[in-house]
């Protein structure tokens, strides 16, 4: 479709690459990888469990360069993914090399983006781990994109309990999760999240959920207010 549509008479230039089977999205990012670490990296994975562990063809090298000073990583997990106990350990080694978690209740598709030049795509949108897929080349693709997964970015909450505990909490209840949803993926037991919930009630002084809900949206100093 984009090859065969024009702008001022000039065909699109586009690059796609195609890759099919079950260790597709890897081999994918892979593919693309090789062309050189990007500046800004951003991939939503609804599925993550084939990479609970370390994968060897990933190395650590790679790793360190994705995240290096100047560039920026960030992935979006499912809450279920983001908080299984064999996922803490790699999500936390790759938080410590620099890359930026959040989990969301419900990503639509897999798919990344490369800065603003490439985008990996299913062919099929909304399978979470794709065995068909394919990055195309094209601004106006990627940025399309790119827009998708800061709306996104924006719905999701940290991995990890910001500073202020009931910041976190709250998120997910906005987004919502159940108080136990929440605890559990903060790590945290349902007691000590209704805590800091009603922490939350004494310091913007209200009485209740909603009213809380009001105040936390309305104080510029809450976690993700930007």
């Amino acid at each position: 479709m984009l090859r065969s549509w024009s702008v001022g008479g000039g065909a699109v230039p586009v690059r796609i690459v195609m890759r099919h089977g079950p260790d597709a999205p890897e081999d994918l990012w892979q593919a693309d990888a090789e062309r050189g670490a990007p500046v800004r990296a951003d991939a939503a994975l609804p599925d993550v469990r084939r990479s609970f562990r370390p994968n060897p063809r990933f190395e650590e090298a790679k790793v360190r360069e994705i995240a290096a000073e100047g560039r920026r990583a960030r992935v979006l997990l499912s809450v279920e993914d983001g908080t299984h106990p064999e996922a803490q350990e790699r999500i936390a080694t790759l938080a410590a090399y620099g890359f930026h978690f959040r989990l969301h209740p419900k990503l639509p598709s897999w798919f990344w983006v490369n800065d603003d030049e490439t985008v990996g795509l299913p062919l099929t949108w909304g399978e979470a781990w794709p065995t068909s897929v394919m990055a195309v080349s094209s601004p106006a693709v990627a940025g399309l994109a790119r827009v998708v997964y800061d709306h996104l970015w924006a719905q999701a909450w940290p991995w990890r309990a910001e500073p202020r505990g009931w910041d976190s909490v709250l998120a997910m209840l906005a987004a919502g999760a159940t108080v136990e949803a929440a605890a559990r993926a903060l790590g945290i037991s349902p007691r000590t999240a209704r805590r800091r919930l009603a922490e939350a009630m004494e310091h913007y002084g209200v009485e209740g959920m909603f009213a809380l809900g009001a105040a936390w949206r309305a104080d510029p100093a809450r976690a993700g207010a930007e």
